[in-house]
């Protein structure tokens, strides 16, 4: 990963400015890419593990695998008189992992009882809604895992951001069954960009990075072989979270240049003896490399998920930099 030391997670006071009039849709494009409702969404800090408030079984969150197997129940055809649509259906599956990526995000993966909706997840960036059981307290989360990968297997995989919203799943524990809708939006479409695109920039941030592994992992191999180059940049408060995430190897192996924005603890992390990422933001890595000439704006694509004033301030730098405005792609 050319990082040459490794240094344990510290407490940070991350705040998000407050706004205001936040509307629905908003709230559910923060649900997706960010994790909360938005900014006026900021949970206090608290340690996540061996906390004298947590639930008894938190522990149990943990474990990698269980042999649990909830008992199947019969579901109604539809459980709300609201739920008019067909993509309202709820299913219901079981939490068969949960594990701490870094100090407020989780990684969860669910079990889905109905294998047939395997099939609906068809591409990168899609997203599902998820609640308690018989609630009306509901996530908008995306998934982690690509299609192929769900198909394979019948898992779902999320990040999960701490908040308000949240703080069931948070509380939840290995065997809790949750409901699910099938997969929603219309994910990063792509199909347009085979033929005029050379380069493909990756740009996450934060739990941004959900939709963006899954589309990694369909289609980095592929577009390899098609003689794309892929650059990846990667938002996060400092390098111990992005190790957290394990994945760099994988990427690379895909023949991804991977580029870590740290954001906060960059020069705590360059004491520390942390190497092979940069100092500021997503946008403005970016940007740099592409004033630096190393992609060329006319055949580069953009596709991206994060807060929404970064995926902003990407677009308007990079458009001043000769990418067409049709390459920017987001999954919502």
């Amino acid at each position: 990963m050319g990082v040459s030391k490794h240094t344990s997670l510290q407490q940070r006071n991350t705040k998000r400015s407050s706004s205001d009039g936040v509307g629905d849709m908003e709230k559910a494009y923060f649900q997706l890419c960010y994790g909360s409702n938005g900014p006026e969404e900021e949970p206090a800090k608290q340690p996540f593990i061996n906390s004298t408030t947590a639930p008894p079984a938190l522990d149990n969150c943990f474990r990698e695998q269980v042999n649990h197997r909830p008992q199947a129940r019969q579901m109604p055809a539809k459980t709300r008189a609201s739920d008019t649509a067909s993509e309202d259906e709820w299913g219901w599956g079981w939490i068969s992992k949960m594990r701490e990526l870094w100090e407020d995000c989780i990684s969860v993966t669910v079990h889905l009882r109905d294998a047939a909706r395997c099939d609906q997840y068809t591409t990168p960036g899609m997203y599902v809604k998820m609640r308690p059981f018989g609630s009306d307290q509901q996530l908008f989360l995306a998934m982690v895992n690509s299609p192929h990968q769900h198909r394979q297997d019948g898992h779902l995989e999320f990040i999960v951001k701490k908040s308000p919203s949240s703080a069931w799943l948070w509380n939840a524990r290995i065997g809790h069954e949750v409901q699910l809708t099938q997969a929603l939006g219309k994910g990063f479409q792509t199909t347009h960009l085979q033929k005029n695109v050379d380069t493909i920039m990756l740009l996450a941030a934060g739990t941004g990075i959900a939709p963006i592994n899954a589309v990694i992992d369909e289609y980095a191999y592929r577009w390899k072989a098609q003689g794309k180059t892929l650059r990846l940049y990667f938002g996060c408060e400092g390098m111990e979270e992005f190790q957290l995430l394990d994945q760099a190897d994988n990427w690379r192996k895909a023949g991804v240049v991977v580029t870590p924005c740290v954001s906060k603890r960059c020069e705590a992390n360059k004491a520390a003896g942390w190497e092979g990422f940069v100092c500021g933001h997503v946008q403005n890595a970016a940007a740099k490399h592409a004033r630096e000439g190393l992609v060329n704006g006319p055949r580069t694509a953009v596709l991206m998920c994060g807060p929404k004033s970064m995926m902003d301030s990407a677009r308007r730098e990079l458009r001043e930099l000769g990418v067409p405005a049709d390459h920017f792609l987001t999954n919502y």
